[in-house]
């Protein structure tokens, strides 16, 4: 699965995508911003601390579940206990390192973030490359907030983690 997703990354990541024919130019403040929000992401997840992850995601977030690649529709609270599960089952002690972060504005208050970086074991042996493209919504105070995630897992297929509660 790997091998058919990492081509059409590597597209996503190299092509500017369009919206309506045309693509808005990020502010300075909404890309400091979506920036920040998937560092902090980084951050938190290389804590593995789902709680300091709840800030930054919308209320119902889209995703890809690892490592069946299947889309599921959940809420925040749904999203946050899966990390916490994930934290004490074999993505315990795990961290990632950011190689780069690239935000597209799609609108004034839609953008794309595409995040790639390099995942660690407990054991600080590197895993390998992952990507993660966010999909970012502006909420009604001006915030930016995680609407949806695509993956790439820096897991070989066999190894993706799973929380505790699918062991």
């Amino acid at each position: 699965m790997l091998t058919r997703l990492l081509p059409l990354l590597l597209v996503l990541l190299a092509a500017p995508p369009t919206v309506a024919g045309e693509r808005q130019s990020p502010t300075n403040r909404d890309e400091a911003a979506l920036t920040s929000l998937v560092e902090r992401w980084t951050e938190a997840r290389s804590a593995n601390d789902a709680a300091a992850m709840r800030p930054l995601y919308a209320e119902k977030v889209d995703r890809v579940v690892l490592p069946s690649g299947t889309l599921e529709s959940t809420t925040r609270e749904q999203l946050i206990t899966y990390f916490a599960d994930g934290f004490k089952g074999s993505a315990r002690g795990t961290h990632a390192r950011t190689i780069a972060i690239r935000p597209v504005l799609l609108s004034s208050t839609a953008a794309l973030v595409d995040h790639m970086y390099e995942m660690y074991g407990a054991d600080r042996q590197r895993i390998g490359v992952g990507f993660t493209t966010f999909v970012a919504v502006k909420d009604g105070a001006g915030s930016w907030r995680i609407a949806a995630m695509r993956y790439v897992s820096a897991w070989p297929q066999a190894r993706a983690p799973r929380p505790a509660s699918d062991k």
